[in-house]
């Protein structure tokens, strides 16, 4: 229990650290100070800072809804609100406990729009590159059980990944996010992805049909 509390310190006292400091001027004394633990403590931990941002992103998208499950939110479904990153209701959908904590899972662009307490994190110029890295992406959230079913490589269905997350992250962060038409933009969004995905089924079932006309021919 000890191990987790001083964990869980030292994560908290970098979200409150960059509140008004940059991640790259945070150093370990600092840090380890402000979460009140020893050095030694956070090196059980931790190896440096950068690692520390990353258990953040980790603890930040351990909730974010799979990209069927988001999908599947499209179909009628009685109103319902996604708490923000501090529970509080902002926008409309249905949310269903896929996470993997059994939690409310909500959709990426609806965190990144309320990040909450991990505003400073997801604000930073790192959080989409080192997410990118991650295997967040492909390995949990958004890998797509109807991607995974047609011909596309992992490596192909990682580029559709890497830029449906860039366009979400960009446009939840940017002035069109702010004003109050954001469900209707996020269902045009879905419903363009939902229709890729679609066609990229088509596509795999008609080449399975005709190669195995083909074979039956020959």
């Amino acid at each position: 229990m000890k191990h987790l509390e001083s964990d869980t310190a030292i994560k908290e006292a970098l979200l409150r650290v960059m509140r008004s400091r940059t991640l790259d001027s945070v150093s370990v004394a600092e840090l380890a100070r402000q979460a009140q633990v020893s050095r030694t403590t956070f090196y059980a931990h931790f190896n440096n800072v950068y690692e520390v941002f990353q258990a953040l992103i980790g603890d930040y998208m351990a909730d974010v809804q799979s990209l069927d499950g988001r999908l599947s939110d499209m179909r009628p479904h009685a109103p319902r609100t996604y708490p923000d990153s501090n529970g509080v209701a902002d926008g409309p959908g249905e949310a269903r406990p896929s996470c993997r904590t059994g939690c409310i899972a909500i959709p990426y662009c609806q965190k990144i729009r309320s990040a909450g307490k991990y505003a400073p994190v997801v604000a930073d110029p790192r959080f989409l590159p080192e997410l990118l890295r991650s295997d967040h992406s492909i390995d949990r959230e958004f890998f797509s059980e109807r991607l995974a079913g047609s011909s596309l490589s992992r490596r192909q269905i990682k580029a559709l990944c890497v830029f449906q997350m860039s366009g979400c992250h960009a446009l939840a962060t940017s002035g069109l996010a702010s004003e109050g038409d954001w469900p209707e933009l996020q269902e045009t969004i879905d419903a363009f992805i939902d229709g890729g995905i679609t066609a990229l089924g088509k596509k795999h079932a008609a080449l399975t049909g005709t190669q195995a006309a083909e074979q039956g021919v020959s």
